[in-house]
């Protein structure tokens, strides 16, 4: 579409439409289509790269991200850092596309719940693990079930810990999971 007719577009509706036909319409509307959630999201769904030329507001916004997300799970490489370790939009990402392990912060990337969600479906996102998760799911072609089983030993243990604690009034060791 010619960029002097989507410069004249004054509905949402229309706005919603040339973006979805061609992202990089985006670019000809005017601000108060621009700083519109669902112009932005139509952009957005339509070109990912969109992403980092709507306004800071919705960049850095978690309800919009999470909004996104499950249709476009690869947004998680262009947010904030402060959104690369919120634990909801991880998850939710990883939900979609365990390869989002990649983008998150080095606190998930240690936690083993969030690294058995990636390799659930993408196995091979274990590499993007924290070497401590990476040796606990080592010398098994299955990291899953690696990673599981350390999980129930894990429970396990401190299970057995604390009825020990009860019984000979000792301290146990908390576990990082």
């Amino acid at each position: 579409m010619d960029e002097d007719i989507v410069r004249k577009i004054n509905s949402i509706e229309k706005a919603v439409e040339v973006v979805k036909n061609n992202a990089y319409n985006y670019y000809y509307l005017n601000d108060k289509l621009k700083n519109d959630k669902s112009v932005i999201v139509a952009a957005v769904m339509t070109d990912i790269d969109l992403f980092s030329y709507i306004p800071e507001t919705f960049k850095n916004n978690k309800e919009f991200i999470l909004e996104i997300i499950e249709e476009c799970p690869l947004i998680i490489e262009s947010i904030s850092d402060e959104l690369k370790n919120d634990k909801m939009i991880i998850w939710k990402g990883l939900q979609q596309d365990g390869w989002i392990l990649k983008y998150a912060s080095n606190e998930i990337k240690d936690n083993i719940l969030f690294v058995l969600e990636a390799v659930k479906d993408t196995p091979e996102a274990i590499e993007f693990a924290t070497q401590r998760i990476q040796d606990i799911a080592k010398n098994s072609q299955d990291a899953e079930t690696n990673l599981k089983a350390y999980i129930k030993s894990e429970k396990l243990m401190h299970y057995i810990n604390k009825e020990l604690q009860e019984k000979q009034g000792i301290g146990t060791k908390k576990i990082k999971i």
